[in-house]
């Protein structure tokens, strides 16, 4: 996706949504589990003829069964690192329909191929300077995905490291309105008040995110500090 994110974990699921938010979540559940279904029976369908793009298909979703969470759990929900593979269905996909255009319209084939080479190459050079730099990546996606709990809490540790507590404390509140039972949240927020030398209030928040988390490592490191 255009609007891909480098990373979400669990905590992105938990948002509270209100009644109205509810039915279009819903309504978008449907609808996509109804376009998941008829994508599947339309690639066993090609399969069966031998077709290259039900081939394409079915490695899309087989390729990406691993980090679904339907097998077993790892985690995060979504990141681009996990679309790598699965995308090779994709290009295969892409590459046949190109060629069928190749069959009647072969300049037009040769245009469409080359500007899609072209936006892909194009997009991949701008968004590679967002990794030249973790400040950079964290900025960016914190700034892109404002409702993200996980970019949320980098942004709050970056700042928090940078020395402007001002900016990490607005930023983990953030991350707490929309998931407060998040205890990577109430760590940042436990360094947060170390940081200002509020040590009952850190322990506090602390033993909060412990409720939440038991098996926190990080949390029970500082805890234990």
């Amino acid at each position: 996706p255009l609007a891909e994110t480098t990373e979400a974990g669990p905590e992105q699921a938990k948002v509270e949504l209100r009644p109205p938010q509810q039915v279009v979540v819903r309504h978008k559940l449907l609808c996509a589990l109804g376009l998941f279904g008829a994508i599947l029976l339309l690639a066993f369908t090609a399969l069966r003829s031998r077709s290259v793009y039900g081939f394409g298909l079915i490695w899309f979703f087989i390729a990406f069964l691993p980090t679904a969470n339907i097998v077993f759990p790892i985690g995060t929900i979504f990141g681009e690192r996990l679309a790598y593979t699965p995308s090779a269905g994709g290009v295969l996909l892409l590459a046949w329909i190109f060629s069928l255009i190749a069959t009647r319209y072969p300049r037009t084939a040769s245009i469409s191929a080359l500007m899609t080479f072209l936006f892909f190459l194009s997009s991949t050079i701008l968004y590679q300077g967002v990794w030249q730099s973790q400040e950079a990546l964290i900025e960016r996606q914190a700034a892109r995905f404002p409702n993200s709990v996980k970019m949320a809490v980098n942004l709050a540790t970056l700042r928090i490291h940078q020395g402007h507590f001002d900016i990490a404390e607005e930023a983990i509140e953030r991350a707490l309105s929309f998931y407060p039972a998040s205890a990577d949240a109430l760590l940042v927020r436990a360094r947060l008040y170390s940081h200002r030398g509020e040590n009952d209030r850190a322990k506090m928040t602390l033993e909060e995110a412990l409720r939440y988390e038991p098996l926190h490592l990080e949390a029970l490191d500082m805890f234990a500090r």
